[in-house]
């Protein structure tokens, strides 16, 4: 689970595929409409670009091995097997394939990590060449299919380059949507990271936000708006662990959504453990280093052994 868009992905597939059970969950928290309904023979296709090598393919249950993405579509259909040939890196199927394919009933298309499996290819021309070509003539298909959709995700700050040519690929048929701005990204890492009421935490920030702004008052009065905005908005952690985060982004070890709640999950480890009294927020100091569950998400991550060395030196 990540920055909005796992969860999205999750929240459309179970309700294609179980709306009759889901939906008045989601009606009741007004995620859906009264009158929205859900096509009883509505299909789910599923590609994930972290699940397929392009060397490898998928192996299936039944035993068969699918080679390529529009492979992976294909079987989903139940239209493999009539073009069986096309699964492979020679050539993709042209708009009337998989317009026939989509065609047969109501298709949700959800994909998920594109940008990974498209910098994984990118080094090889003719599969990065082919998975442009995919690509278009899907988007082709499913804008002249009634009741198609695509979905796909595009993480921004990860495998920019791919995305950059990812978002130029789809544009034409594309529309964009942001599922969550820059603060709203700290509230979900609170709602990933703990079980605790949110409002129970936002209480206890004001509280602190308080005393900061009677400390930052007294002795540097002109900071005092921001610094207790900062800590309403980055509790319990302090402001200064967002910083560390954004700039730790710039390496690709911590550029996933997951790298950086594991991150988080080592700040929040090391404090538990420890309980420092005067932990009033879990900040970077407070690392546990030494511990191998706090470094395997954050020096061990980076790969670079003569840094972990003279880290280990210093503690």
């Amino acid at each position: 689970m990540g920055g909005g868009k796992s969860h999205t992905l999750l929240l459309l597939y179970y309700l294609i595929r179980y709306g009759e059970k889901v939906s008045p969950f989601l009606r009741a928290e007004g995620i859906v409409a009264s009158e929205a309904e859900v096509p009883s023979n509505a299909r789910v296709v599923i590609i994930d670009g972290t699940r397929i090598q392009p060397f490898f393919g998928v192996r299936y249950p039944d035993g068969s091995l699918v080679k390529t993405p529009w492979g992976l579509l294909l079987k989903q259909l139940g239209f493999y097997d009539a073009y069986k040939m096309l699964d492979a890196w020679r050539e993709v199927p042209f708009v009337p394939i998989l317009r026939e394919a989509l065609s047969i009933a109501p298709t949700l298309i959800l994909m998920d990590e594109l940008t990974f499996f498209m910098d994984m290819v990118r080094a090889d021309e003719t599969q990065s060449n082919r998975m442009q070509e995919f690509l278009q003539a899907l988007t082709a298909a499913v804008s002249e299919t009634k009741g198609c959709a695509l979905v796909v995700t595009t993480p921004i700050g990860v495998y920019e380059e791919a995305a950059r040519l990812l978002s130029k690929l789809l544009d034409r048929y594309s529309r964009p949507m942001i599922l969550a701005s820059g603060g709203e990204y700290k509230q979900i890492r609170k709602r990933a990271l703990f079980q605790d009421d949110l409002r129970r935490l936002q209480e206890e920030a004001s509280s602190l936000g308080d005393e900061y702004r009677a400390y930052y008052a007294t002795h540097l009065p002109g900071f005092v708006a921001q610094a207790e905005e900062a800590i309403l908005e980055n509790y319990p952690f302090h402001p200064f662990v967002d910083a560390t985060v954004l700039k730790l982004k710039n390496n690709r070890a911590f550029q996933e959504v997951r790298d950086e709640l594991r991150f988080l999950a080592g700040l929040v480890y090391s404090v538990y453990n420890a309980k420092p009294p005067d932990a009033y927020m879990i900040s970077i100091g407070y690392a546990d280093l030494k511990d191998q569950y706090v470094r395997a998400g954050t020096i061990a991550k980076l790969q670079n052994p003569v840094l972990v060395s003279r880290l280990d030196n210093d503690l």
